[in-house]
């Protein structure tokens, strides 16, 4: 509560106004220096922090705050221009423990000292390390991310050309496994060709060792043409250029067939394979590529007879699938299994 006389009304404003400055000045950490118009300090009000230590009653403005050093035209048209006003926000400062501060600085004219026909500067700070620390925190992030961004660029780009490396590679590959199978085939023909006159009893009738020999001659050398055959497939498939021909094919028959063509490797080792069909599987009939499937259904069987033991049995199923409309055909054996 104030009580007084009217004539006492200014006396007790200006006390009000006076606490209210301190309390705003103690609640942000914040205090004024008045400048003349020779930057010289004239009056502290606020308790300067320990960063900004060359505060004092006659101390230059720029040793206070060298920042401002170049701004000499920008602070004496202050004191003509009542209103404007000149910012310097976050200057930095090192204090203990190698923290940083962070000031918020404002530079007005004094309007009271103006009508008296004095000039004078207000010069305002604000201590602001904590949102300061945080803003440079999160600049700092930005950088970062911005760091961290560039290098993913940077990486994709090395990824884009490693792959675009390894798509040539991969092309030179196909190409040159393609040329070289070609290539091969053409002196393979000529060996079976030949292997097929010596066996040929017409052109002379060899021994039983030499007849063994010319047939180890003619397996060895349909063995490698089914290899160079795989091989084409691949650079086929890789490149997208591997055509079916689907047609209504009888199924029972191109097992047996698969089945007889790798008879002689079943006989080395002794393996007995199961193959037993009724009519009605006899007569199922699939729309597929012939050749294909022999060739799918001799690889599983060769497969089956490498990883049997001596001795051992391998069982050929062919029947409908569980889905509607398809043919399944199986092919198991005794031998280590493949992991699941």
């Amino acid at each position: 509560t104030v009580s007084g006389s009217l004539s006492d009304g200014r006396e007790i404003h200006d006390g009000i106004a006076v606490a209210a400055v301190d309390l705003l000045l103690r609640t942000h950490a914040a205090g004024y220096l008045l400048i003349d118009t020779e930057f010289i300090v004239q009056a502290i009000r606020g308790n300067p922090p320990a960063f900004i230590s060359a505060a004092s009653v006659g101390a230059p403005l720029l040793e206070i705050f060298p920042e401002l050093i170049g701004s000499d035209a920008a602070l004496h048209a202050l004191f003509d221009q009542n209103g404007e006003r000149f910012d310097l926000p976050m200057i930095n400062r090192d204090g203990d423990a190698d923290q940083t501060h962070y000031i918020n600085l404002t530079i007005v004219c004094a309007p009271s000292l103006k009508r008296r026909e004095q000039q004078a500067l207000l010069v305002l700070w604000e201590d602001v390390t904590q949102s300061g620390r945080a803003r440079q925190k999160i600049m700092q992030q930005r950088n970062e991310l911005t760091l961290l961004r560039n290098e993913l660029a940077q990486q994709n780009d090395r990824l884009v050309s490693a792959n675009t490396e390894l798509r040539r590679a991969n092309e030179l590959k196909s190409r040159f496994v393609g040329v070289a199978a070609h290539e091969l085939r053409s002196p393979l023909t000529s060996i079976l060709g030949y292997a097929e006159l010596l066996q040929d009893k017409a052109f002379s009738v060899l021994d039983p060792t030499r007849q063994r020999f010319v047939d180890q001659i003619e397996h060895g050398g349909l063995r490698l043409l089914s290899l160079l055959n795989n091989l084409l497939d691949v650079t086929r498939i890789e490149a997208g250029n591997l055509e079916l021909v689907l047609e209504p094919v009888m199924i029972a028959p191109i097992i047996r067939a698969a089945i007889e063509e790798l008879r002689p490797q079943l006989d080395q080792k002794g393996l007995i394979i199961h193959y037993r069909v009724d009519a009605a599987q006899e007569a199922l009939i699939a729309l597929c590529d012939r050749e294909r499937v022999g060739q799918v259904l001799t690889n599983l069987i060769e497969n089956a007879i490498k990883y049997t033991p001596e001795a051992g049995e391998i069982s050929v199923q062919s029947g409908p699938a569980a889905t509607p409309g398809y043919l399944e055909i199986s092919v198991q054996d005794t031998g280590v299994g493949i992991p699941e």
